[in-house]
């Protein structure tokens, strides 16, 4: 049977306050190729799923997206004062030294790298677990996709033969 190199393939669920989307999709590669985009309080757990994804889907340029949205309970994000002070003492001094206002700095200053943090949790083994089950969904409805597709690509090719055929 032929695959296609092209897939795609989603899987959405509820865990515990959480909503999960998971999505895979791909594009012509000789090489199995995995770009994986997740949380980064899942991001220990990435290297067993490159390899279990690697095994189960050989060949092609893939990206995976994990995705949740939170009711915030579980998310506790402080301001870093120490950086911000370090932000604002560097702004207060190119301010004086280019004769700019500083109205607008804290604002921007809180869109600054490692102004915000976030108390990371430890991973819930249990939720990892129901996680992994979606991402096997999405697989399923991936490779699905790929063999409807091979199905689409031999029949073209089955045409196109049968033309030369008829040509010659």
């Amino acid at each position: 049977m032929i695959l296609s190199m092209t897939g795609y393939g989603k899987a959405e669920g509820t865990i515990g306050n959480k909503k999960f989307s998971i999505e895979l999709r791909s594009v012509n590669s000789k090489q199995f190729d995995l770009n994986v985009r997740m949380p980064s309080v899942y991001k220990e757990k990435e290297i067993p799923l490159r390899n279990k994804l690697s095994k189960l889907l050989v060949r092609g340029k893939i990206d995976l997206f994990i995705h949740f949205d939170s009711n915030g309970e579980e998310v506790n994000s402080t301001i870093n004062t120490t950086v911000v002070k370090r932000y604002f003492r560097q702004v207060q001094e190119l301010s004086a030294e280019l004769g700019l206002n500083t109205e607008q700095a804290m604002t921007d200053l809180l869109r600054l790298p490692d102004v915000m943090k976030q108390d990371r949790k430890e991973i819930d083994e249990d939720e990892w677990g129901q996680i992994m089950h979606l991402i096997e969904n999405a697989v399923e409805k991936f490779i699905t996709f790929r063999k409807q597709e091979g199905i689409s690509l031999f029949e073209d090719f089955k045409l196109r033969i049968d033309n030369i055929e008829d040509c010659a």
